[in-house]
């Protein structure tokens, strides 16, 4: 995907990747609903996320400051912050939504601001936030959705129950999750390489991915729970969860009927406390 990097002059919102006249008019009419929606209320993060929705770009708002590192996301300037209830606008209104490019949408570098709340919601198009810092969690329990990328991006908990994710949920380049990650129930093929998380990992009752399940030098400070859930891997290198280099602080749990189609890799692992893999 393209990226439309923005810049602040003169208070006008500037493309840097230039367009046509047809282009613009695509850019503007969402841009127009969201202002009409919004009470004109929108910060400069904002407007480029409508313009670039509207044409399949992706958005990047690094160069409004000099700090790319989400840890930093408190400290950067309100030209970078994308509210979430206009993200979520965009994502679940039937007008809005329809108006998104088939390519979906794609932020680099923003601070967002309060808690995604995906409950129920059908997202038509891939989602992805890049090396953002979101101040709030992440809440997609029993949504459905094409692709999620959170590469980089910081938050604060990621509860998924009986999500569907038709591609696959990205986790990957230091991904960081300030408390859980909890997957019971869902469905999706899943890759968090590299992945820190502060609290626990669940993949419980139900939750089922297909192809490898990709872990390798994550670090989990609580418990890795698998508890009746099932990873199946029929491809010819024939991994169901490729972990090398994981390390969990606490304990991990393959209980209650859980399934492997395919091996379980913890080569070079550390698991602080028990594997228990107890009627497995």
């Amino acid at each position: 995907m393209d990226t439309l990097g923005i810049t602040l002059a003169l208070g006008v919102l500037v493309s840097t990747s230039g367009g046509t006249s047809a282009k613009g008019d695509a850019q503007e009419s969402l841009l127009t609903a969201a202002k009409l929606r919004f009470a004109n209320d929108l910060t400069l993060a904002e407007e480029g996320l409508m313009r670039a929705a509207r044409i399949g770009q992706g958005i990047s708002v690094t160069n409004l400051s000099n700090h790319t590192d989400p840890v930093t996301g408190a400290d950067w300037p309100k030209e970078r912050t994308i509210r979430a209830d206009r993200l979520l606008w965009l994502c679940t209104d039937p007008v809005a939504s329809a108006s998104v490019s088939y390519r979906g949408i794609h932020v680099i570098g923003a601070r967002i601001e309060g808690t995604l709340d995906f409950t129920l919601a059908k997202v038509p198009f891939a989602f992805s936030l890049e090396k953002c810092s979101v101040n709030g969690d992440l809440l997609l329990q029993q949504s459905e959705l094409r692709v999620l990328r959170l590469d980089g991006t910081h938050l604060d908990n990621l509860w998924a129950d009986e999500a569907r994710i038709g591609g696959t949920l990205f986790l990957r380049k230091g991904f960081k999750a300030r408390g859980e990650v909890r997957l019971l129930g869902a469905t999706v093929a899943f890759d968090a390489q590299g992945a820190q998380i502060a609290g626990s990992m669940f993949f419980r009752s139900g939750f089922t991915a297909e192809g490898e399940m990709r872990l390798r030098g994550a670090t989990v400070h609580g418990t890795l729970e698998f508890d009746g859930g099932l990873v199946s891997n029929t491809m010819s290198n024939g991994v169901a969860i490729g972990a090398d280099g994981l390390t969990v602080k606490s304990s991990v749990f393959l209980r209650d009927g859980f399934k492997a189609r395919g091996g379980i890799r913890l080569f070079g692992g550390t698991i602080g406390r028990d594997l228990d893999l107890s009627s497995a």
